[in-house]
């Protein structure tokens, strides 16, 4: 939000190398990097959702735009039938270390179940709001 250029901006390198060793796609983060530049109202999100078979997920995203982000992902998660969970409701079953979220307690789905989360996952990080997703799905 200060200054868009990670050579004068010291919180911005550091989020850009945490989302690098994070292994968020470096499209992802050009993009965000991209969108800064261009306005200066962005506000990161966190979206909570219940994805097949009880799976959580953890929606994070930089917008200018927080109705039409939301409107997006509730979109996307119906068209699975799914739907946005209350704030704190998916939480719970992730731990933050620094910018790192894990799973607290993995979850075991059927591999059509496994598959359908995938293609969530999939479709939200096409976004260009949306920059990562979590999810507790076990591989």
């Amino acid at each position: 939000r200060e200054n868009p250029s990670p050579q004068f901006n010291p919180r911005l390198r550091t989020a850009i190398e945490t989302a690098r060793a994070a292994h968020v796609p470096a499209e992802n983060i050009n993009r965000a990097l991209a969108r800064s530049r261009e306005t200066e109202a962005l506000e990161e999100i966190l979206v909570e959702a219940y994805g097949p078979e009880g799976s959580a997920l953890i929606i994070e995203g930089i917008t200018d735009n927080t109705n039409r982000t939301i409107a997006e992902i509730k979109k996307i998660l119906g068209a699975y039938e799914k739907k946005i969970a209350d704030p704190g409701s998916v939480r719970w079953a992730f731990e933050k270390n620094g910018n790192e979220w894990r799973a607290k307690f993995p979850l075991a789905i059927s591999p059509a179940g496994a598959e359908t989360v995938k293609k969530i996952v999939a479709e939200l990080e096409n976004q260009n709001e949306i920059q990562r997703v979590i999810t507790n799905v076990s591989q």
